[in-house]
């Protein structure tokens, strides 16, 4: 299996079964995974304002979302038009956007282009691929994302050599964990979420991420590269695990990390409650119960951060290495002089 069959099966299990296209060369992996997979129709387009038309139709018309599958920079451009038009209407669509391997964007070929920057004006959210084992996660975020009612534009850009690569079967567990999360959250039932998703993802990040995080701790150590952002909407994941693991880095007490990842609770209190009300309001109106005998159990669980989500990347670091000062420096390939560097950085 590789990064392109992987994302197709997340589509598949998150419920997307029609993909519209006018793929290239650099699409032709994800091609061959549309054969390969069973539960996806693909149907080609002529143009790519054909396909961007059919996919935004088709959502309005089923109630779901298509995927879309273009070609490159000036793929995405020649479709704009219609995809502008979905996201007016606040259609669901998981866009994607083939791109050139990464190891090919210097030589700037013909139609290499800022993919991110074109596919912007028309998405609600946008993400480029770094390598084959983070598709399929992405990808269950792009339908996520898509899904966010009443719907909106999600694109995921995928250069070549982050789907052709190939991956063992396990590879792609995160991503179906995520697709259980992702189908949950277009219908309100959340009662098939594994109790233990939350800890479980944050230790899957700690093993199958760490390069990722070791990037983003020297990107911080580099005064050239400030100020810098990171962040994301529920901070509860990648970004709780990326603040831990920072925050670790700079000494600060796990209990402290701890405190530092519930705040988020607290700032995004009367987003939290809107959208478990909206949860819970459509699981009552697909099942004919009153919002007020909703269980909402799993639904808080997900939504409402617990300190034994972050805990667990904490064990898991322990697990591995004995600490988490350990995980930094040999898990994640940090040297002294680099969490030295960090610290007179950061640090008063």
């Amino acid at each position: 299996m590789n990064g392109a069959e992987s994302l197709v099966r997340t589509l598949v299990n998150a419920g997307v079964e029609v993909s519209f296209t006018n793929p290239g060369t650099s699409e032709m992996h994800f091609v061959a995974a549309l054969d390969r997979v069973p539960g996806m129709r693909c149907v080609l387009g002529l143009f790519e304002g054909v396909v961007t038309g059919a996919a935004d139709g088709y959502a309005r018309m089923a109630d779901k979302p298509a995927s879309t599958l273009l070609h490159l920079g000036p793929g995405l451009g020649n479709g704009l038009a219609n995809l502008h038009n979905a996201r007016k209407a606040q259609t669901p669509v998981v866009n994607i956007v083939g791109d050139h391997a990464t190891y090919h964007v210097e030589y700037d070929a013909p139609l290499t282009a800022d993919v991110e920057g074109i596919a912007w004006p028309v998405s609600a959210w946008v993400r480029t691929s770094r390598d084959a084992k983070s598709v399929a996660a992405d990808g269950a975020e792009a339908v996520a994302a898509a899904w966010t009612r009443p719907g909106q534009v999600a694109t995921l850009i995928l250069p070549a050599n982050t789907v052709e690569v190939a991956l063992p079967l396990e590879a792609g567990n995160l991503g179906d964990l995520l697709a259980v999360v992702v189908e949950a959250r277009k219908t309100g039932d959340f009662s098939k979420v594994p109790p233990d998703i939350n800890p479980d993802i944050h230790r899957r990040l700690m093993v199958e991420a760490g390069e990722y995080y070791a990037a983003l701790l020297r990107e911080i150590a580099d005064p050239a590269s400030r100020p810098l952002v990171f962040h994301c909407s529920h901070g509860i994941h990648r970004t709780g695990t990326a603040s831990a693991i920072l925050l670790s880095a700079l000494g600060v007490p796990w209990e402290t990390v701890r405190e530092d990842y519930l705040l988020s609770n607290t700032y995004r209190q009367e987003e939290i409650e809107h959208r478990l009300t909206q949860l819970r309001d459509l699981y009552a109106e697909s099942t004919g119960i009153p919002p007020e005998d909703v269980d909402t159990t799993h639904m808080d669980a997900f939504y409402i951060l617990q300190g034994a989500y972050i805990d667990a990347a904490l064990e898991q670091a322990v697990e591995d290495y004995g600490s988490m000062e350990a995980y930094i420096r040999e898990g994640l390939g940090i040297t002294d002089g680099e969490v030295e560097r960090l610290r007179s950085e950061l640090l008063e």
